[in-house]
């Protein structure tokens, strides 16, 4: 039972970094200009999970398309290579994605630290309770 907790867990887990992407992406670019390769690397390496290029490119050609980052041929050698960068537009996109995350994780993290006090006292009561036993 406990495997299958994780592995809901898990799957939870994937849906929810799933969805933070594209503002990682965007981000990402804030910092610095990348090519989709380094795109993915970067996040697998900050949110511990493997993304496929079946998902990250489209994502990148959907977030172009809609002018939130630009990309750019190069060639390198003979291979070639997208560089993409955000826009203004995408600036702003990130810009209210901060806001609006910055205000939902302050209540977040402080409902969490107010659950976790609950439960530590059922835990304490409980375990008090038991000994009196």
């Amino acid at each position: 039972m406990q495997g299958a907790v994780s592995l809901m867990e898990s799957e939870v887990l994937k849906i929810i970094v799933r969805g933070l992407a594209k503002p990682l992406i965007l981000w990402f670019l804030l910092r610095r200009a990348m090519h989709g390769y380094e795109i993915l690397n970067q996040l697998a390496e900050m949110t511990g999970q493997r993304f496929s290029p079946g998902t990250v490119y489209p994502m990148l050609y959907q977030m172009e398309e809609v002018g939130l980052i630009t990309g750019e041929w190069e060639q390198r050698g003979k291979r070639r290579r997208k560089l993409y960068r955000i826009t203004e537009k995408g600036l702003r996109a990130l810009k209210q994605f901060g806001d609006v995350f910055s205000k939902c994780f302050d209540l977040l993290f402080r409902d969490i630290a107010n659950l976790s006090q609950s439960i530590y006292q059922k835990i304490v009561g409980k375990e008090s309770t038991d000994a009196s036993e």
